[in-house]
């Protein structure tokens, strides 16, 4: 299942490529494209792995939340260190209404699929091929959650993407916490607009906001 998921990933990576660099092509419907085929990947998903591995109610003690918070603060002060340091300061919206759209899909819809099919997917299928070492499974689930994110066309969203995946990877693997990781990475990337990382001029936020 794993294997094939990868393999899927790879084509709709490639064939994504293929369809933006078409100019006739709306890039809308690229997107709609890749959203169709993450469902698909979460129904595959859900009828291979039961609901009591995929949402895990027995990790939610004292340590899990530590955990999640600690990764929260982190990742928000370094956001904050390095858009003062580089003079990265947010634009000022001239419109607060369009952020509204692309803020309540990302909490709502793209960081809990995020999570599940770059964390726990990813995770149970590496435990049922026996692979259990942290460092192998925080490494396989980054390259996967750093790859995804280049159809934002952001280079530093990018590049950005892949250190924060290892955070919240190696974070996952010590509390496989669907639920936690979800709303800590809601807050991570909500923070991320705020500060300018995520513009709002990305063609994904341009599409959300219509």
């Amino acid at each position: 299942m794993f294997l094939c998921f990868f393999l899927l990933l790879i084509i709709v990576g490639f064939f994504e490529v293929y369809l933006l660099k078409n100019s006739y092509i709306s890039k809308k419907y690229v997107f709609l494209l890749f959203l169709l085929l993450f469902f698909v990947g979460i129904l595959l998903a859900i009828t291979y792995f039961p609901l009591s591995d995929i949402i895990r109610f027995d990790v939610f003690g004292k340590i899990d939340f530590l955990i999640y918070f600690c990764v929260s603060v982190v990742v928000c002060s370094t956001i904050f260190l390095y858009t003062l340091l580089t003079k990265l300061a947010p634009k000022k919206r001239k419109n607060k209404k369009s952020r509204f759209k692309p803020m309540l899909f990302y909490i709502l819809l793209s960081a809990p699929t995020q999570e599940f099919l770059f964390r726990t997917f990813i995770y149970l299928s590496l435990e049922k091929l026996n692979i259990l070492n942290v460092f192998t499974m925080a490494i396989c689930s980054t390259l996967f959650f750093g790859y995804a994110h280049r159809m934002f066309k952001n280079t530093l969203l990018y590049k950005d993407s892949y250190s924060l995946g290892l955070v919240l990877g190696v974070a996952y693997y010590f509390s496989p916490n669907l639920i936690l990781a979800s709303i800590v990475h809601a807050i991570i990337g909500a923070y991320a607009y705020k500060r300018g990382i995520i513009q709002e001029n990305s063609f994904i936020t341009k599409i959300i906001s219509k």
